[in-house]
């Protein structure tokens, strides 16, 4: 079993890495604050289709490429 951290819960894992699309917010030492989320695993298409099917793609070529959004808060 993997250990726990405080973005573990980004995916959900039912045959794919399916993303949850929670958004975390990040407090930096300056004050300032970053809302992150992590939007893929897999390519847009692929990622597509395990979140709304729960259905493995086909193994991708490589390694996983995560793809996240992040700003700033104002």
């Amino acid at each position: 079993s993997s250990p726990g951290t405080s973005l573990s819960s980004y995916y959900d894992y039912t045959g794919c890495v399916a993303m949850t699309n929670l958004v975390y917010l990040i407090y930096l030492r300056d004050g300032r604050v970053v809302k992150l989320q992590v939007e893929s695993y897999y390519d847009p298409t692929k990622q597509e289709s395990c979140n709304s099917t729960g259905v493995s793609p086909p193994p991708p070529t490589g390694s996983g490429n995560v793809r996240v959004h992040w700003a700033f808060v104002p």
